[in-house]
């Protein structure tokens, strides 16, 4: 499986799980890369994921930063010292981490929204979804129709109309 977030001004981030772990890899168009070329950030990815880290469709030569992890490791890897990567490279990371203020954040810059914190900070927390949660999220939310997608996806909801 593999997700892909694209931002539309150049920067991406690719996901790849399977079987092993995960492995994503991401570019920031903005940052310059220095002495890392593409192979360095490739160098030590475990065969369990080499074919992700050559896959064109994550076009490979462009890289800003390259993690791994295991199911058996003992954390994310990287072939390049996290030290001499600029951190601010790793911005599409943020949507990831479960932070109701980084998201609310997102929200703001790009759908122009200002959202309250109680009702994201629920759904980054996967309660169930009630139709006030939903309506705080977004003021024309179709509760009924919203229940069915949720239901396709797994995820959790209050039983509203």
């Amino acid at each position: 499986m593999m997700g892909k977030i694209n931002n539309g001004s150049g920067d991406d981030l690719f996901v790849f799980f399977n079987s092993a772990g995960c492995f994503l890899k991401g570019f920031a168009h903005e940052y310059q890369h220095g002495a890392h070329s593409p192979e360095m950030f490739y160098r030590d990815v475990p065969a369990e994921f080499k074919q992700a880290a050559q896959e064109a469709a994550f076009s490979p030569e462009y890289v800003s930063y390259c993690y791994w992890r295991l199911n058996d490791g003992h954390g994310w890897e990287s072939s390049v010292a996290q030290d001499a990567i600029d951190a601010d490279v790793h911005f599409l990371l943020e949507d990831l981490v479960g932070n109701p203020v980084t998201y609310m954040k997102f929200a703001t810059d790009y759908y122009g929204v200002n959202l309250d914190a109680d009702p994201v900070a629920s759904e980054i927390n996967q309660r169930p979804v009630t139709k006030a949660i939903a309506t705080a999220l977004n003021t024309e939310v179709d509760y009924p129709e919203l229940m069915i997608e949720l239901d396709e996806i797994g995820f959790p909801y209050a039983l509203e109309k």
